[in-house]
């Protein structure tokens, strides 16, 4: 239980950093799209 714990906000913190440029890239990707259209 404690180790669990421990180690999600771990989790939490590594996967937003890993989708924060994706996300990045989403929104300019969306707002190319859309000044296309």
């Amino acid at each position: 239980m404690i180790e669990d714990e421990s180690i999600k906000p771990n989790l939490t913190v590594h996967t937003l950093n890993r989708f924060k440029p994706l996300l990045e890239q989403g929104t300019v990707t969306v707002g190319n799209s859309c000044y296309e259209k």
